[in-house]
Parts: structure tokens; sequence; C-alpha cells
């Protein structure tokens, strides 16, 4: 087998037993070399792993992250990182659920 790039979107949350905390969620989307779906997500899974962390903030709060779910592991859409190289693609058909997720969207 061939090592291939897939593309992994992963989320991670943030959690705190402070009353007045709102938890803060993070999409990551990771590149990862393997020769195998299997062994890609292995790698994901190990990477989520040692990304889990916690510390105290500027208020005081004890913050924890952790892996809140593996949304998709996928090939790569191109074999080859070019000057310019599409890596993942969704689809959807709610723009306007779109919209309240993705802040940037005008």
């Amino acid at each position: 087998m061939s090592t291939q790039y897939y593309v992994a979107v992963i989320v991670y949350q943030s959690t705190s037993a402070s009353p007045n905390y709102t938890p803060l969620y993070e999409e990551c989307i990771t590149v990862v070399k393997a020769d195998t779906a299997a062994e890609a997500k292995s790698k994901v899974e190990d990477l989520a792993k040692h990304r889990s962390t916690q510390y105290q903030n500027a208020a005081g709060q004890e913050i924890a992250w952790s892996l809140y779910q593996i949304i998709d592991i996928s090939p790569m859409l191109a074999d080859s990182f070019d000057a310019v190289t599409e890596i993942y693609a969704r689809h959807f058909r709610d723009i306007e659920a779109y919209g309240q997720f993705e802040t940037l969207l005008k």
C-alpha cells in the first residue's frame, strides 16, 4: 500500500467546573500522512489524546481541553501539494444553518 494524505476534521471542547463558564469549541482541519485509512485514524486518535490539556485561565477558572469528536477522516482530494491545493470539501443545502455556525460568512 502506498502512502497518501488524509484530511481529518476534529472538534475539541473546553470545559470548566466554574458556574459562569461557557464552553468553547475548536474545529481543526489536519492533514495526516498514512498508508491506510486505519493508520490515519490511529494517528488522529493519538493526536487528540496529546492535545488534551488543563490550565488556569486569567479569570482563575480551571479549563480543560479535550476531544469532542472526530468528525471525518477522508483521503485528501489531491495526491500532492502544489502552489494551490484543495484538500477537503463538504456539501450542504442549508446556507442559513451554515451562517449560524460560520461567523465569517457575509
